[in-house]
């Protein structure tokens, strides 16, 4: 028997009535497809990454600024520092071959990049006044480079680093990145793969719940709860202790 399961912009769903397992079979769970939104933090203080300074003449002293953290793509975070910079009119263009920022700023003002520049592909505190290109492609990753589907509540394997210490589970499904840009929708597939579940002290399921984790099984904290997932909890078939209790 197969049974699936669809989760809705939540993460753990209760399940009324439980599914009920035989101790004696096999069982697997994968995933069929998985949407969520990349909504994590590109650009924080905790990443170290949201620090600059300006001024609108040369001969004015700088003023230290943070972008707050979010999740920024390029065009939003140009739309951010127009806010703040006013007349310096800054743009911040991508390179659509080498994926490197231009950074352009207008009227005189001059922009110190600090550590913003990390994520600008900038050397750390480099100054702008007129124009100038990055060294290194733009990194609005927030560091995630891939990210896990794991189900702690029913599968063991993968341990999660999340300062809380809770443990993630078993990976059933994971993205490489980029395949979207910051709030756009990306797409989770399975390519097959499908986890055990510990059948020794499990005859029913009533609560199921899903962690994000990156490549290093940290938790991805997403900024946009909109997410969709459909589970499939497949019989695998007799297992070998049952086998064994058919044969006595």
């Amino acid at each position: 028997m197969t049974h699936t399961v669809v989760f809705n912009n939540i993460t753990t769903q209760n399940l009324q009535p439980p599914i009920t397992l035989d101790y004696r079979r096999t069982y697997t769970l994968s995933l069929l497809k998985g949407e969520f939104v990349y909504s994590w933090d590109t650009i924080s203080a905790a990443l170290g990454n949201n620090g600059y300074r300006w001024r609108a003449d040369p001969a004015d002293p700088w003023i230290d600024a943070t972008v707050p953290d979010g999740c920024f793509s390029l065009h939003n975070l140009e739309t951010y520092l127009r806010t703040v910079l006013g007349e310096a009119n800054i743009s911040l263009l991508e390179s659509s071959w080498h994926g490197r920022a231009r950074v352009r700023v207008d009227n005189g003002h001059e922009i110190e990049l600090g550590t913003l520049g990390a994520a600008l592909g900038f050397a750390p505190g480099t100054a702008v006044t007129g124009e100038a290109e990055g060294s290194a492609p733009v990194d609005l990753t927030g560091g995630v480079t891939a990210v896990n589907l794991t189900c702690p509540s029913l599968v063991s394997g993968a341990t999660s680093h999340h300062p809380a210490g809770n443990a993630g589970g078993g990976v059933i499904a994971t993205l490489s990145l980029p395949n979207s840009a910051p709030y756009g929708v990306c797409d989770l597939v399975s390519n097959g793969v499908s986890a055990a579940l510990g059948m020794e002290s499990m005859q029913s399921i009533t609560k199921i719940r899903l962690e994000l984790l990156d490549q290093d099984l940290n938790r991805i904290k997403l900024g946009s709860s909109i997410a969709t997932y459909w589970l499939k909890i497949s019989d695998g078939g007799v297992s070998a202790a049952g086998a064994r209790k058919a044969t006595n």
